[in-house]
């Protein structure tokens, strides 16, 4: 009898154990969506702070419900009481197929009452798991935002205008421009809505930056070319630009902090982009090849190494040296592809996925006057070295591309969208515009 209670107690102790290995075991197959700082994230912050300027970023962003990818302007300490909180946003917002605009302001250092802001919706969907160039110009007087060439929001601090707003006369401080990568796991469904935490273990989320460019105000407008100009070529680009932040970070409500394991520099395809991830604490680092993006940093398949014809989606033209012209300046426009040596082109390479596009005369496609602004017109002169002769395609899928210029970042275009022979090619802001986006004939 005794022998026999003996047994059933170790019977039930034995089950007891195998209930409670199951579901240590099954702990380890599902997280705690709870804000226990149990998340990591990926931010950086300039060294240098500047006031007023135009900048433009190139970046790729995952269409994953729960986060936010984003760049910015930011004052240091101004999260502080005694410190004017001074905040100019672009928050990517897949919950709602959009991106944010965000103007943050306080009216002056001893205005310790809550930061005052209002969001904007802009775009769609087509802004995410590709590659999109956002701008973001701020002035004494005005703050824009655009996406692809695409004005989508300003803001004045004129009174009489329709787009007067408060912020732009506070909005004055030397700031810092900054990149992250974060989330409030499942603490605001409304706005970013909730993070799946069991596909993060599988699956990191990613934001890839290509480029930035910062053009600084000049009293009047901005300087045609940078004052920086960031590739992320390699690590050196982000450590000596660059603090990487390392706290918990109050805005994701608990869930996430700071990792400087969760930033860093990839090579796509021979380009530098960096990287900013979110990750389950200890699971950072970098992305791997199947998670880097299609169509690698935009850069499109290497070009034919011989002579080739570029044609236009939106005509189904080819780019033509007008006229047969051999000499310097001579118009590039578009005309019936066929046979004809003025629409032959040869890609030369200058490195790092750049290229001179040099006739059967020996001449390369270049920016005129070394311009920056739309409008300016594509001609041909002696082949150099200077960055409004080099090219670099940038995958649109499908087998077509862009051909954006290294010195201005803009794209060659067909002018008006014009369909007949002799449409003028300019330079323009890229974007997914068909009459930007050309294929090999």
């Amino acid at each position: 009898m005794n022998r026999f209670r003996f047994s059933k107690q170790r019977a039930v102790l034995i089950a007891n154990i195998g209930i409670m290995v199951a579901l240590t075991l099954g702990s380890k197959m599902a997280f705690s969506q709870s804000p226990s700082n149990q998340l990591r994230g990926g931010e950086i912050q300039s060294m240098d702070d500047h006031r007023y300027g135009k900048v433009e970023v190139r970046m790729y962003t995952q269409n994953v419900v729960g986060t936010t990818s984003t760049f910015f302007w930011w004052r240091n300490g101004g999260h502080e009481c005694g410190s004017q909180w001074n905040e100019i946003d672009i928050e990517t917002i897949p919950r709602a197929n959009r991106y944010q605009s965000n103007p943050i302001w306080q009216t002056s250092n001893n205005d310790c009452a809550q930061a005052r802001r209002e969001e904007g919706l802009h775009g769609n969907a087509g802004i995410y798991d590709r590659w999109v160039t956002y701008t973001l110009e701020w002035t004494p007087t005005s703050i824009s935002w655009y996406h692809d060439g695409q004005l989508d929001r300003r803001i004045s601090s004129n009174p009489g205008s329709s787009d007067f707003h408060e912020s732009v006369e506070h909005i004055d401080l030397f700031m810092r421009y900054c990149f992250n990568l974060w989330t409030q796991g499942n603490a605001n469904p409304a706005w970013l809505g909730n993070i799946d935490f069991n596909a993060l273990r599988d699956k990191p989320v990613y934001q890839f930056v290509d480029y930035f460019r910062y053009y600084e105000w000049n009293g009047n407008g901005f300087y045609s070319t940078p004052t920086t100009d960031i590739n992320f070529s390699s690590s050196n680009d982000l450590y000596n630009n660059f603090h990487i932040s390392n706290w918990e970070f109050g805005e994701s409500q608990g869930f996430l902090s700071w990792s400087p394991d969760a930033v860093g520099v990839v090579d796509i395809d021979g380009n530098g982009a960096l990287w900013l991830g979110l990750f389950h604490a200890g699971d950072e680092r970098a992305p791997n090849s199947s998670e880097l993006p299609s169509g690698s940093n935009g850069v499109a398949a290497s070009p034919p190494s011989g002579y080739t014809r570029l044609k236009a989606e939106h005509s189904g033209r080819c780019l033509n040296i007008s006229g047969h012209s051999n000499a310097n300046g001579g118009n590039i426009i578009q005309w019936s592809c066929g046979n004809f040596n003025n629409s032959d082109f040869q890609f030369v390479s200058r490195g790092s996925g750049w290229y001179n596009i040099k006739g059967r005369n020996g001449k390369c496609l270049d920016v005129s006057g070394v311009s920056n602004n739309n409008g300016a017109n594509i001609q041909q002169w002696t082949c150099g070295n200077g960055g409004n002769q080099q090219f670099k395609l940038v995958d649109q899928s499908g087998g077509q591309f862009l051909l954006e210029a290294r010195h201005s970042g803009k794209c060659i275009n067909i002018a008006n969208n014009a369909k007949h022979n002799g449409g003028n090619a300019i330079q323009w802001n890229c974007g997914n515009y068909s009459n930007s986006t050309f294929s090999f004939d």
